[in-house]
This record gives C-alpha cells, structure tokens and sequence, in this order.
C-alpha cells in the first residue's frame, strides 16, 4: 500500500467566529501545535500535504482559512490588521489551540508579525514567508478607498475570464517555468476555486495593508521569526528589510521556486516540512 494512503486525513470543519465562519483543518494531536495561516489567495487547501507530514512528526498541525479567503465566510467591508488578528485569536480559542509556533505567507504574514508582537500566551516561534512591505510614501498619502478596484460583472461573464488571468498570473509569477496542462491536477483547481472566491467576494486587503505600520510593530516582537522566501518570490525585494529588523530572526532562502509555489509537485512538501519542524523544533 502507497505510504500517502496509510497518512491520516486532517479534519475539516467551522468555528463559528463573532464574525463569521472560519474554515479549519486539523491534523495530528501532539504535545506541540502549529498553526498555517492562508498563504497567498490560493486558500488552505493547498496544504493538504503539509499537515498530515507534521502529524507524522509529532505534532497537531492546523491549518486556517482567514476570513475572506478559501472556504472561509466572504467579507463585505475591509479589514483592519488588528481585525484579522482579533479574528485569528478567536479561531484559536473556539478550535481549542494554543499555537506553539504560527506559520504564515504573504499578505497573513503581516497578521503573523502583529499576533507575536501582541506575546500571546504560550507563542514561541513565527514564519513569515514572502512577507510584502509596502512603500511608505503609499503609506503616509493613503486614503479610505484607494487601492485596486473590484471587477464589473457583466451578461457575458468577462469578469469571469479577468479571475482565470489573474489567477493564472499569479501561479506564473510565483512559478515562471510552471506548464498548464489540458487537464489540470488538483491543486491547479483547488488554487484557481480559491482565487476566483476571492475575486468575487473580497473587498481586497489594501487598505489592511495601508494603515498597518509594520515597522513600528515588528520592534515589539520578543520571539524568534524565521524569514523564508524564494528565488521566484514577487516579494523577494523585501524580505531582507524583515531579515535585518526583526529582533531575533532568523533567514531561510529556497532556490528557485518556493515548494508550496510548485502546484503539480506535491511532492515537495517534504521540503517545506523539513524546513518548519526544524525552526520549530529550537524553540
């Protein structure tokens, strides 16, 4: 029998949030947790290889779909940071963890950076991966309603085809080299279902991103950060800023493109495991 068969499935289910239902996968029930926050647009569902590796390894592996992304409640009104965080905080309570380490890419690695900067009980460790870092002359001239626009519907589903682009666009910016077959496999669907909910519901995360002030938060963090990235990254520019400020971090650089970025090879989950239990494991 193919070792993946005998790999224990993670439970699926919702948290009924004061805000509305959050997606949650949960694997493994090891004495330490760790909790993967929605890594890019592409929602949680890419990590089904990941969680049942870290249960393997001893741990209770979760995964969490943020509100707004994968299969988690759409939203009507933009966020703040500290919305998202408060959000995330109240999953933990209701889904019954106390996260060890958190586990965050892109845009939630912001959310990441403000949950240790606010020294949750029992938090010894953060990944940022591909954290972005917006400029701070955007910064300091946004105002409410900037930011990209959402797409028009029409009778003839133009907006439709715009959500492929965009999907696709991203899957070939983080994957250059990346083939699209007649067939897709299932990951390649499961991050096009992912995005295309984003798209359709999501007020987008700008203004989050605009009034969050990362580098005055990011000197209140008192616990070891790993920063990862990759040599295909769109956010690679910017993750030496997080590797020189960050009190305590520490830097972890894949070459060429990220495993988690490379849709049609599951497979290489095992690398991306490696590389959190690892850091995981000195804290």
């Amino acid at each position: 029998m193919d070792q993946a068969v005998k790999r224990v499935r993670p439970r699926r289910y919702f948290v009924d949030t004061s805000r509305g239902y959050v997606h949650v996968q949960d694997c493994g029930a090891g004495d330490r947790t760790v909790v993967f926050v929605t890594i890019t647009s592409f929602g949680g569902g890419l990590l089904d290889d990941v969680l049942p590796l870290m249960a393997e390894r001893g741990y209770r592996a979760i995964a969490i779909d943020m509100m707004g992304y994968g299969l988690s409640d759409k939203k009507s009104e933009p966020w703040s940071m500290e919305d998202f965080a408060d959000n995330m905080q109240e999953v933990f309570a209701l889904a019954g963890a106390s996260p060890d380490a958190i586990v965050s890419g892109h845009f939630s690695s912001l959310i990441g950076l403000e949950l240790a900067a606010r020294s949750l009980p029992g938090l010894k460790g953060l990944v940022i991966d591909g954290a972005p870092l917006i400029g701070e002359d955007i910064q300091a001239n946004y105002k409410p309603g900037d930011g990209p626009t959402p797409l028009d519907w029409d009778e003839e589903g133009t907006h439709a085809v715009a959500f492929w682009k965009r999907a696709y666009g991203l899957m070939k910016r983080l994957n250059p080299e990346a083939p699209l077959e007649a067939q897709p496999s299932n990951r390649v669907r499961q991050a096009y279902l992912a995005y295309q909910a984003v798209s359709s519901f999501e007020p987008g995360t700008f203004e989050a991103y605009a009034t969050f002030d990362v580098r005055k938060r990011i000197k209140d963090i008192a616990i070891p950060v790993q920063c990862m990235c990759a040599d295909t990254d769109w956010n690679l520019p910017h993750h030496p800023y997080y590797v020189e400020n960050i009190p305590h971090a520490r830097e972890v650089r894949f070459t060429g493109v990220h495993p988690m970025h490379e849709l049609n090879k599951p497979e290489r989950a095992i690398e991306y495991v490696e590389v959190i239990d690892g850091f995981v494991r000195t804290l």
